[in-house]
């Protein structure tokens, strides 16, 4: 008997358009194209766009949620709009990202199929922090990452916000194609990649609307293969400094 499984909401597209699925952390997801050396040039000299719907997503609210972000990672100057890829206290997880939208709410991203793992251990500290609460929105949002040096650039395209006014690890809550989006800077591919969170029932809309406007900037669909590649290589290149 096969294993249940999630589709992210642009899977549709993405057999369209030639799209090679694999099962990974319990979610049909893009391998590649079918272009591999393509995909990789849009990073690194054009825009790329990727579907990250699977990474894992928890919300964090409450009266003392700042104090229990602040317990977890050793940070203490978390203002409404920055990010933090922290280490997180007593835990083994990593590739953590924290974006604080206010005070009292924060969203953190993790690696997909780790939301369990990660609800767990938020538990933990939310026994002492009271007035915390958390919740599980993984499959709530549409997560759609943008890459390359043209990236900032489309999504101005997309959005009013003023995207070059917000440096890596740093967010923005705006609208894209017209449409409620969480905007996160990340500190990735030399400071050229965004990813932006919509609702679930949208991320279809979004995502064939920023394609579609990216047309001039050469965006190109990639798959995690690529952007493992991408990134390996990137750290491979730090190594050596």
């Amino acid at each position: 008997m096969s294993q249940p499984y999630r589709l992210t909401p642009m899977n549709a597209w993405h057999q369209r358009h030639g799209g090679n699925m694999k099962m990974l952390d319990g979610w049909k997801r893009v391998q590649s194209y079918g272009n591999l050396p393509g995909e990789e040039t849009a990073i690194l000299e054009a825009v790329g766009i990727c579907d990250v719907t699977p990474c894992a997503k928890l919300t964090v609210e409450g009266k003392n949620s700042g104090e229990m972000v602040r317990t977890l990672t050793g940070s203490k100057n978390l203002m409404p709009g920055t990010c933090i890829t922290p280490k997180l206290l007593e835990s083994d997880l990593d590739n953590i990202q924290i974006a604080c939208l206010s005070p009292e709410n924060f969203l953190i991203l993790g690696p997909p199929g780790k939301e369990r793992d990660l609800m767990r251990h938020l538990k933990n500290y939310a026994c002492v922090h009271t007035c915390t609460h958390m919740m599980d929105v993984t499959s709530a949002y549409a997560a759609i990452q943008l890459a390359g040096p043209h990236a900032g650039a489309l999504l101005r395209r997309m959005s009013a916000a003023q995207f070059a006014a917000v440096l890596p690890d740093n967010c923005v809550q705006t609208k894209v194609a017209g449409v409620k989006a969480l905007c996160i800077h990340q500190n990735v591919h030399q400071g050229n990649a965004w990813v932006c969170l919509v609702a679930r029932d949208f991320g279809e809309y979004v995502w064939e609307s920023i394609v579609e406007s990216g047309k001039e900037f050469g965006v190109q669909p990639f798959g995690f293969m690529t952007a493992n590649a991408v990134i390996s290589a990137e750290k491979n290149d730090v190594a050596a400094l």
